[in-house]
């Protein structure tokens, strides 16, 4: 029978490709990158004759490595950056769980990935990107020293500050009439002229693109320069305590996925994901014992849809766009969410969201727009999609008008020009850090080509997705993830 793994992967003989997928979550990488390795061993694709090319020392290009090393396979491990996990280094403010998105399964506070007892390169637990860096590279260290090369161990030849692209290109691929590999043109090290070398399979783990934080190279720039933050690399300056003061007043999202999401409630309440929805249940107990939040009928209903929408996203066709999809997901969490959080009762509603709610944006110094494109939030885990969809209601539902009047919602709606206010003293929007905290005029625009401008704005968070385009050699759009929650036995 077929490897299915290597199967949804493959985009040339002998290629496999870990850059296409839908969601960058590092637990997913992991669990592609050992399902990728450890079929190309069970396959004979890879041995200890037929050594194996991998591009990018990330998440899931050293998970691909050591797996395959570890069964006694010759690895080669291409990366542009000086040292493994370079993207994750940078990443010393948001925290990232392997199993918080799985929510409401019950195992979704575990906190560890995989939960399996077999041995594993890179296991993922809660914290942010730099600490999963520095774990990693203490088990490489450990790999090394102990490992690498000994025994029935194949060894892993890491060659950093080294341009993979070319060992992509199907252009500097040959493949001999009767051999079990595929021959690669390329210079082996910066400067050098190309050279072949064989391999049983190439594995294209180089990142997902780049992220869309700009107006994405349109000219004459209508956003003047601007960059947003980066999801993962720069800090916004949020605190994620919601009783430390929040620098900025004025705060414009624009994106409908979990990026934005994530950041709207991190704006909103200091708070996201597990750590919110605890936030949330604590301060419903202490206003309405007995009322619960994730009530069973209600997670049930919220089930139905997301495996309904989930379904017609895999098995999209011409007929049913994934707009009309999402639109009617996202309908669905709404008529489930809203009527049950107005049971909450008027006076415990208010208490919630002014337990929950950050000070600021109670007492009306803090205004928070989110914009997104299309008449609802797109594809997005359940739980960020439960958590905004309860946040929006406690705010429109709220008695006080400050609060009703600090978030904004503007559904249909783009950034079609940003530049500096006339208070930031003639600010050259020159990168994404340069920008926080200074001040911008926004312009929205709505699908009926409506403007919607906002002035003075000190920070806005562009979540438009990556470039795919820019990362070499990129696979097939892999719609889901491979599985929900642990490596396969």
């Amino acid at each position: 029978m077929p490897n299915q793994a290597l199967g949804l992967h493959r985009v040339a003989p002998r290629v496999y490709d870990l850059t296409g997928t839908r969601t960058g979550s590092i637990r997913d990488q992991l669990l592609r990158a050992g399902l990728v390795a450890n079929g190309l061993i069970d396959t004979n694709e890879i041995s200890s004759a037929d050594h194996l090319l991998v591009i990018g020392a990330g998440a899931a290009g050293m998970c691909a490595a050591m797996n395959a090393a570890y069964w006694g396979v010759h690895v080669t491990v291409v990366e542009l950056d000086q040292v493994p996990f370079a993207t994750f280094f940078r990443a010393r403010w948001r925290r990232v769980d392997p199993c918080e998105y799985d929510w409401p399964h019950p195992h979704c506070q575990q906190g560890l990935f995989p939960q399996s007892n077999g041995w594993f390169p890179l296991p993922q637990t809660t914290g942010t990107g730099a600490d999963l860096a520095h774990s990693w590279t203490h088990l490489w260290q450990q790999w090394q020293a102990l490992y690498d090369g000994k025994g029935k161990r194949g060894h892993i030849e890491l060659l950093t500050s080294l341009d993979g692209r070319p060992m992509v290109n199907p252009a500097n691929h040959r493949y001999p009439a009767g051999a079990n590999h595929v021959e690669v043109s390329a210079p082996w090290q910066t400067g050098d002229t190309p050279s072949v070398r064989p391999f049983g399979a190439i594995i294209n783990a180089a990142g997902f693109g780049v992220e869309c934080t700009d107006s994405d190279g349109q000219c004459p720039d209508p956003w003047n320069g601007f960059q947003g933050p980066a999801f993962w690399k720069d800090d916004d300056q949020i605190p994620n305590d919601p009783k430390e003061h929040i620098p900025h007043t004025n705060v414009v999202i624009s994106g409908g996925g979990d990026g934005a999401m994530q950041d709207f409630q991190r704006v909103v309440t200091g708070h996201f994901g597990l750590t919110l929805l605890k936030a949330l249940q604590d301060a419903i107990d202490h206003h309405r014992p007995g009322f619960q939040l994730d009530a069973d009928g209600l997670i049930r209903s919220l089930l139905s849809a997301e495996e309904s929408a989930r379904r017609m996203h895999a098995w999209q066709r011409q007929a049913h766009p994934a707009k009309q999809m999402t639109a009617a997901w996202h309908a669905a969490f709404e008529q489930a969410i809203v009527p049950h959080i107005k049971r909450l009762g008027q006076a415990a509603l208010d208490a919630v969201a002014h337990d929950v709610l950050r000070g600021s944006l109670k007492n009306g110094q803090l205004k928070v727009t989110w914009a997104h494109r299309l008449s609802t939030p797109e594809y997005a885990y359940a739980l960020n999609r439960f958590l905004c969809l309860v946040l929006n209601t406690l705010c429109s539902e709220a008695s006080s008008n400050m609060i009703k009047h600090s978030v904004q919602l503007l559904p249909r709606h783009e950034i079609t020009a940003i530049s500096p206010s006339a208070k930031a003293n003639h600010h050259p929007c020159v990168s994404a850090k340069g920008c926080i905290g200074v001040l911008h005029d926004v312009t929205l625009t709505s699908h009926t080509g409506l403007p919607h401008p906002i002035k003075d704005v000190d920070l806005i968070i562009v979540r438009h997705g990556a470039d795919r385009s820019t990362t070499p050699g990129r696979g097939p759009y892999a719609p889901e993830q491979m599985t929900p929650y642990d490596i396969p036995v």
